[in-house]
């Protein structure tokens, strides 16, 4: 009797040391990778047992974890090198829509000084700067215009003095023959 609850006591014993004690550090390794603890590094994975097997499949899982949170990263910084890259897209074609108001402006001011007063801002520009473009291009009318109306007023200035002055030149001349 004494020796089968020796024996009883002694599988008891082996069978939790052996059995139930690795299965009880799986268990632990496994809900600490599941709160995300990915430094698990069970000693039964050594085993060539069943127990064994489970930790192998174990370090699987972190393996798995660990090209997870590998991947999340590369999407993460693959994100923001995207996210850059367009902010740099976004400024660079603020800075051409820049170039080119400045461009188109400066050679309408250009033509405008050289007395050219055809020349009208034509180019697309930003949606920013089509009412300064409207209205640039209005007003060069507009002085075209009032140059027009001043040019056929000269004219017409040129042709009285002229007939003023033939006028005078007839007067002097009469007037000299009275004399």
């Amino acid at each position: 009797l004494l020796f089968s609850v020796a024996a009883v006591v002694a599988v008891a014993w082996s069978a939790r040391r052996f059995l139930v004690a690795p299965i009880l550090n799986l268990t632990k390794s496994m809900q600490r990778l599941a709160d995300g603890d990915n430094s698990v590094d069970p000693a039964e994975a050594k085993r060539a047992d069943e127990i064994g097997a489970m930790g192998k499949a174990l370090l699987t899982f972190r393996a798995a974890a660990l090209e997870r949170i590998a991947a999340e990263r590369r999407h993460e910084d693959a994100r923001k090198a995207a996210e850059i890259a367009q902010k740099e897209a976004e400024a660079r074609a603020a800075r051409e829509a820049e170039e080119l108001v400045v461009r188109s402006f400066g050679e309408g001011m250009s033509k405008l000084k050289a007395g050219d007063l055809t020349y009208r801002v034509n180019h697309d520009l930003p949606e920013a700067y089509r009412q300064l473009q409207s209205d640039f291009n209005a007003a060069v009318t507009q002085l075209e215009q009032a140059m027009t109306v001043i040019a056929s007023n000269v004219v017409g200035v040129r042709a009285g003095t002229s007939e003023i002055s033939q006028a005078a030149d007839d007067l002097s001349r009469r007037t000299e023959r009275q004399a």
